[in-house]
């Protein structure tokens, strides 16, 4: 098996970033968002959207990569809550490719997001996680984030599901 690199994305890495996106989506959330919803993903739409992201530099991206190809990424950054303290970080998503699942690469890509947001002076980070989604709470628990079970309602394909913030303190 080739070495896993984690490193920072690049607009180059945009379609893998947007399929490993998109595939994520579409098996971690099957039953749970609507099957419509997940089969009408544009992988072209996702590309031009990460594309535009990643030119503009507006917070990291770090990506797995093993060989040639993408394993996975992780973006972060700022807190987006609103009352958010200043010093407080947010993973906004870490997605990894099927079959790339359950080999240590996630925690990779989370070591390194919480590491990036630790020299970026945040003192806190949060996720938010659907509520019926046992597989990445349980991960999110094993990495030692704490559920702080305030439910948000998100509407995913019109239908309403329930988000919940994790968080922990991180050392600077």
């Amino acid at each position: 098996m080739p070495t896993l690199l984690i490193r920072p994305a690049c607009v180059t890495d945009a379609q893998d970033i947007a399929r490993i996106h998109i595939l994520a989506w579409q098996t971690a959330y099957r039953g749970l968002v609507p099957d419509a919803y997940l089969a009408s993903m544009d992988l072209q739409q996702r590309c031009d959207s990460w594309e535009k992201l990643l030119a503009a530099s507006q917070h990291p991206v770090g990506v797995a990569q093993s060989g040639s190809s993408l394993a996975g990424w992780a973006d972060f950054g700022a807190s987006r809550d609103v009352s958010a303290a200043p010093s407080a970080g947010e993973i906004y998503g870490i997605y990894l490719a099927p079959e790339r699942w359950r080999r240590g690469i996630g925690s990779q890509l989370f070591a390194a997001a919480i590491h990036a947001l630790a020299q970026a002076d945040f003192s806190s980070a949060s996720l938010w996680v659907l509520q019926d989604n046992p597989v990445a709470r349980r991960f999110y628990e094993r990495m030692g984030m704490s559920c702080e079970d305030l439910p948000c309602p998100v509407t995913l394909g019109g239908r309403e599901l329930q988000k919940v913030r994790y968080h922990m303190q991180i050392a600077g």
